[in-house]
């Protein structure tokens, strides 16, 4: 408290507000009426555990949880407002996406392919329906598969598959270090993801 009131912070922003390391700090904001506010980070649907059907909420709110959310839609806000608008003190607000606005705007990329279709990989290797759908279009159809950037280290497994099911004539690995998710969003024709959240960025 001490460092907030000499700093004299007048918001605090989290992303993905519930973990141990942030609710001292979000407690802390609470009870020196500085805003926090939590950013959404991906997608999140009914029954998401820390942003829905939160139940006997108190008029003033709980101080481990952000008094305001970020939303990307009104889904989204929606989905918080059910519960939150019961109390005086929490609200979603829909505040939408402006930095993926902003960057359509500013960008110079210009691919090296366009109008390919693009997976965003949830595991190391793709399903077997994936593997059939490209074989089924061979050359029709142009393939990017992006692995997670905490999996490309792993590439090699990938790479084996590929080559195992004898479509690398067909696809291409996406480094997802080096190549932001929106500029690959910009220039494919067709997106696929298994569980993510840029399925809203999309």
């Amino acid at each position: 408290k001490n460092i907030l009131k000499k700093s004299k912070t007048g918001k605090a922003y989290f992303l993905c507000y519930y973990t141990s390391l942030f609710y001292p700090l979000i407690a802390a904001c609470n009870e020196l009426n500085i805003d926090t506010i939590d950013v959404q980070h991906g997608g999140m649907g009914s029954g998401h555990w820390s942003y829905d059907q939160w139940v006997s909420v108190p008029v003033g709110g709980y101080l481990l949880i952000p008094r305001y959310f970020w939303s990307w839609d009104k889904n989204s806000a929606n989905l918080i407002n059910r519960w939150a608008l019961s109390s005086q003190f929490h609200e979603a607000i829909n505040m939408g996406t402006p930095w993926v606005d902003d960057y359509l705007h500013l960008t110079r990329y210009n691919p090296a392919q366009k109008n390919y279709i693009l997976f965003n990989m949830a595991d190391v290797t793709i399903e077997n329906y994936i593997i059939e759908t490209i074989r089924h279009f061979r050359n029709k159809k142009r393939w990017v598969l992006r692995m997670h950037p905490r999996m490309i280290n792993k590439r090699h497994i990938l790479e084996n598959q590929i080559m195992e099911n004898g479509i690398a004539d067909f696809v291409s690995i996406e480094d997802s270090t080096q190549i932001l998710l929106r500029d690959s969003l910009r220039f494919c024709s067709a997106f696929i993801s298994v569980s993510s959240g840029s399925i809203i960025e999309a």
